[in-house]
């Protein structure tokens, strides 16, 4: 039937017959195409992928609308939970150990001894923290954990002249909630989550507030404002996973439930281990065929 159709239409309109093998033609070799091309099972659509959202979002769109509840969720979990606190120690004393110590090396021996002396006065004598983070190498340690679990971590350089250090400047370790999110346009320049770019994209500012925003909460803090504070006074420290992110959290567990499980089968399988069927005959060799389940 179909062909005598074909055939038809191709003595009646020839013109549209034409088009329609074309478009016919053209179908068969997309979907050809898309079938040589859809190797990858990543790739493929069905049942099981049916819910597997893929969007194509950059790094920074998708810490933007996570960052908050990513960070909370990671606190909570190495406040709660064992095996998360462990994780971080394990990590810190691994790559931190008792503190990474620098090597001095100049063309002068005696320039050396100098360098090696102001830093014994001014780093290891606990004299360049701004807060009671304890000496550089503790901060060190406090950093890192900072990065693990909250995801960075910011260094203030406070100047200031005072007595018994050698350097005017001291080193304030801040949390990644010292951001000003609320801030969108300063001066023409964009700012996101409290990170101020000029027209080229380079940091210019930062956006602090002037404590802790999570202290707010506690009637510590009746003025939560934020300060603009100039690029070449901190420093956002944060491992970079995608090309042009500006932030990164290092949370690799999706719910309490699941830590220290790898996998989504083992859910199941807590699950099931929960129910415990037993089942009884009431008096074997009686006759009855009366059975119970326990469960």
């Amino acid at each position: 039937m179909a062909d005598f159709l074909e055939r038809a239409l191709l003595t009646v309109a020839p013109g549209w017959a034409a088009s329609r093998a074309r478009a016919q033609r053209e179908f068969l070799q997309h979907k050809a195409a898309a079938e040589h091309l859809r190797k990858y099972e990543a790739a493929t659509t069905g049942r099981r992928n049916d819910g597997w959202i893929r969007p194509g979002t950059s790094a920074n769109t998708e810490i933007l609308t996570s960052a908050s509840a990513l960070r909370n969720g990671a606190r909570q979990l190495v406040r709660d939970n064992g095996h998360a606190a462990n994780a971080v120690n394990v990590l810190e004393a691994n790559v931190i150990g008792t503190g990474i110590r620098p090597d001095f090396e100049t063309e002068k021996d005696s320039t050396t001894r100098m360098i090696e002396e102001l830093w014994q006065e001014h780093v290891e004598n606990e004299v360049s923290g701004a807060d009671e983070g304890g000496d550089f190498y503790s901060r060190q340690g406090l950093g890192f954990r900072a990065i693990v679990e909250s995801g960075s971590v910011i260094q203030r350089r406070r100047r200031g002249a005072a007595a018994g250090r050698p350097l005017p400047y001291r080193v304030q370790l801040l949390e990644p909630d010292y951001l000003d999110c609320g801030k969108d346009i300063y001066n023409g320049n964009l700012v996101v989550r409290g990170k101020e770019y000029n027209r080229r994209g380079d940091v210019v500012a930062y956006h602090l507030y002037k404590t802790h925003p999570g202290d707010s909460f506690l009637g510590m803090n009746t003025n939560l404002g934020s300060v603009r504070v100039l690029a070449t006074e901190v420093s956002h420290a944060f491992r970079m996973d995608r090309p042009g992110s500006r932030w990164r959290y290092l949370v690799p567990i999706n719910n309490s439930a699941d830590l220290g499980i790898p996998g989504r089968v083992p859910a199941a399988q807590k699950i099931a281990a929960c129910y415990t069927v037993i089942i009884t005959e009431s008096e074997p060799g009686v006759g009855t065929e009366r059975r119970t389940a326990h469960v």
